[in-house]
């Protein structure tokens, strides 16, 4: 088996080439992507991973994107260049996507991100044309990503053209596959070789509480901040990574509280970097609003590798056997999340550090990125 992997996944240093803009993309769906491939290659699967460069003209300045392809950890890396411009760029990666999918060999299955329209609505299209199976990766839907409904429109019938799906939960079936496709549940994935980081030693005085991804107000980081500051004793400080509609306020904050520190939005290996220095990580999302069903927090499984505890609310795509590896704040009361993070940080070290452990071990042996790949790969085997 080989497989052409459609996505919008970049390497660091052409991440670092690109983006000098402040306002930079989002790093959950890249590290995903990442992973899933390293897991292909290291179940001995043949991968070319051909990507839309997630660039515009918000958060890059260069007109025509050209970069080399690239062999990175056992796969090959290829970018289908493009005019930095909406409708040329669109042409262009469509007509890309369509020649890939029609002359990579007969063995080859597509496995796209379905948000990653015009080159993968291309692949899909030159796949079929040539009798080659193709999976769909479902990991959110456009309209709970404030997109344009003619998007949504092309993202579903992109979806149908599909032999059988990637999800992240069992209710997302319901929606995506009204035909009954086979599908396969992968929640998330993490690194296999996490399993050799070392956390920083637990103590009393390493009080630092962590929070890292969108900082969007709908998905609770004003809660965590206002808590935090409320509950919060001498030497504590919560540390904050990301972008969103919430970074004025929070420029604001931090003015005024000197335990609360935003760092901006960083590569993700500097942010696992300070996971593994921490005696908590949050993700302050409340269990509201029907997308609630259709996502698992790609933050949980990064979280749980680093060895630290984790407090979430039980989000409805949170599985229960997660449940024993997690703590868990009651969203629907306004003090929930300050109540429980007085109770979290005020536990003995020797409780956090255990807690810790058990989760990294769940989350290493389980959901590491090979057994994921291939959970996928048995499944593809299947159809």
């Amino acid at each position: 088996m080989k497989v052409l992997y459609v996505s919008s996944m970049l390497d660091t240093a052409t991440y670092k080439s690109l983006f000098v803009k402040d306002k930079k993309p989002m790093h959950a769906a890249n590290k995903f992507n990442t992973l899933l491939c390293e897991g292909f290659v290291q179940n001995g699967i043949k991968v070319t991973s051909y990507s839309a460069l997630p660039v515009n003209r918000e958060n890059c300045d260069r007109k025509w994107i050209r970069v080399k392809k690239k062999v990175l950890n056992g796969y090959v890396q290829k970018y289908p260049s493009f005019i930095n411009f909406p409708i040329l760029r669109h042409l262009k990666l469509f007509m890309a996507g369509f020649l890939k999918g029609v002359f990579s060999t007969r063995k080859t299955v597509v496995i796209y991100d379905a948000l990653v329209v015009s080159l993968a609505y291309g692949a899909v299209l030159g796949a079929k044309l040539t009798g080659k199976k193709r999976v769909a990766i479902v990991t959110d839907f456009p309209e709970h990503l404030d997109s344009y409904p003619r998007r949504n429109k092309v993202f579903h019938k992109l979806l149908a053209k599909s032999n059988g799906y990637i999800l992240l939960t069992e209710q997302m079936n319901g929606v995506v596959n009204p035909k009954n496709k086979p599908y396969v549940i992968v929640e998330g994935l993490v690194d296999k070789a996490m399993q050799d980081a070392c956390h920083k030693p637990f103590n009393d005085n390493n009080k630092q509480v962590l929070y890292a991804g969108t900082l969007l107000k709908k998905y609770g980081i004003k809660n965590l901040c206002e808590s935090f500051k409320k509950v919060c004793k001498d030497g504590e400080e919560l540390h904050v990574y990301g972008d969103g509609d919430y970074v004025p306020e929070l420029l604001d904050l931090v003015k005024e509280n000197k335990n609360i520190v935003y760092h901006g939005n960083k590569p993700n290996i500097d942010v696992v970097i300070h996971e593994l220095d921490s005696a908590l990580l949050v993700n302050p999302r409340p269990n509201e609003g029907e997308y609630t069903k259709y996502s698992f927090p790609s933050k949980t499984l990064e979280y749980m590798v680093s060895g630290t505890p984790v407090l979430s609310a039980k989000l409805d795509g949170i599985s229960n056997e997660y449940d024993e590896y997690l703590y868990y704040f009651d969203s629907s009361d306004d003090n929930g999340l300050a109540v429980k993070l007085r109770e979290i940080l005020d536990k003995p070290v020797l409780e956090l550090e255990s807690f810790g452990k058990k989760a990294k071990d769940f989350a290493v042996n389980y959901k590491n990125n090979q057994a994921q790949a291939k959970k996928i790969v048995d499944f593809i085997s299947s159809l």
